[in-house]
C-alpha cells in the first residue's frame, strides 16, 4: 500500500518535473532526438530546438 503511494508520487513528481522543463525551453526532456533529427543547444537569443 505505502509503496504504491511512493511510486504514484514519484511519477507525478517525474512528470511535473519535465513538463516545467519543456515549458522553459529545454529539450533534454527527451531521451534523444528522433531519427533523422538533431537539436540546436540553447543560446542567449534562442531557445533550443
Amino acid at each position: 500500500m505505502i509503496a504504491e503511494y511512493e511510486r504514484a508520487q514519484i511519477l507525478e513528481r517525474s512528470r511535473r518535473g519535465k513538463r516545467h522543463r519543456a515549458q522553459l525551453g529545454e529539450v533534454s526532456v527527451l531521451s534523444g532526438a528522433p531519427y533523422g533529427y538533431r537539436y540546436v543547444r540553447k543560446s542567449d537569443e534562442a531557445n533550443a530546438r
